[in-house]
């Protein structure tokens, strides 16, 4: 019992830091995939954490531009500052190179969206990666059907900044 309370609130700390260092607001989407990427959390209890920390007001969740954006409140620097102690060390340096390093964060990608439209003769799917204050990338592909597009969609949501990335270096090379 104690061993998960103790990871519970070390695991609430450690997404209080990652807010603290991104220094503005962000989305769900670029905050799952810092955690994720660095294998600090599962997806579903980082959602329930996240979820949590915002109904106990220790992060806001502000709407803008149809984006939720999620951003470290007051309590919650505070909690943080108190507690920073209990995040092992490790993960901290983790986090911090992670943040500083990562082309990801140094484009400012706020939110990864994916939709497609049914035109008459075929269907043209639109990828986006919106940064702070433009896009970032804006990708449009025409597709024969419908499952292909949903197809396409589910992969950028998953894997768009990743993709980003692998497109940019592919553009980049001689």
């Amino acid at each position: 019992m104690f061993k998960d309370t103790s990871e519970l609130a070390e695991n609430k700390l450690l997404l209080l830091y990652i807010l603290s260092k991104l220094q503005e607001p962000t989305s769900n989407t670029h905050i799952t995939h810092v955690v994720l990427e660095n294998n600090l959390i599962n997806y579903f209890s980082l959602q329930q954490y996240l979820s949590e920390l915002i109904d106990n007001g220790f992060i806001s969740d502000s709407k803008e531009d149809k984006t939720h954006k999620l951003t470290l409140t007051e309590p919650g620097r505070n909690t943080l500052e108190f507690f920073i102690n209990r995040i092992p060390i490790d993960k901290i340096s983790l986090i911090d190179k992670y943040i500083e390093s990562s082309d990801y964060n140094k484009k400012n990608v706020q939110d990864v969206s994916a939709s497609f439209e049914k035109r008459e003769s075929d269907t043209l799917v639109i990828l986006k990666i919106k940064g702070k204050d433009s896009d970032v990338m804006s990708l449009n592909i025409s597709v024969d059907d419908e499952d292909d597009a949903t197809k396409i969609c589910d992969t950028w949501r998953e894997k768009g900044p990743d993709l980003y990335e692998d497109i940019l270096s592919l553009l980049k090379e001689k």
